[in-house]
């Protein structure tokens, strides 16, 4: 292999390994808004709702994105979906839960650009009583 090609070689694999590491960073949590690229969330927010049984969860992506919550009250079964009926995909998502209970914690993942994120592959988790 020559020289010049093998200087090539080294710096598209370093370049490579670089965007490798900023997803990463980004995917755990990083509140770095210039470290963002295409479908992942940022500026997650949940709220409560206009009924007391509701949560409104909040996030946009640098990229026009389909994005959508998967929920429940247990983490290993986040059985419902919730999905923005405003834009089908957009830069600024906003979802509604509704019929939520008071007493029960529910998880969470955000799925943008069929992707799922939450806390380093964890779902986040809420109660109506902790907004």
């Amino acid at each position: 292999m020559s020289r010049k090609l093998m200087f090539i070689f080294s710096g598209v694999l370093v370049f490579l390994l670089g965007t490798l590491v900023v997803f990463v960073f980004k995917a755990q949590g990083s509140s770095e808004l210039d470290m963002v690229s295409g479908c992942v969330p940022y500026n997650v927010s949940l709220s409560r709702g206009e009924s007391d049984h509701q949560v409104v969860i909040d996030w946009k992506t640098e990229e026009e994105c389909v994005g959508y919550v998967m929920y429940g009250d247990d983490r290993g079964n986040l059985d419902l979906v919730s999905i923005d009926t405003r834009d089908l995909s957009s830069k600024v998502h906003t979802v509604v839960l509704e019929k939520l209970l008071s007493t029960k914690n529910y998880y969470f993942v955000i799925n943008s650009g069929d992707m799922d994120y939450g806390d380093s592959g964890v779902p986040l988790s809420f109660s109506l009583s902790s907004l």
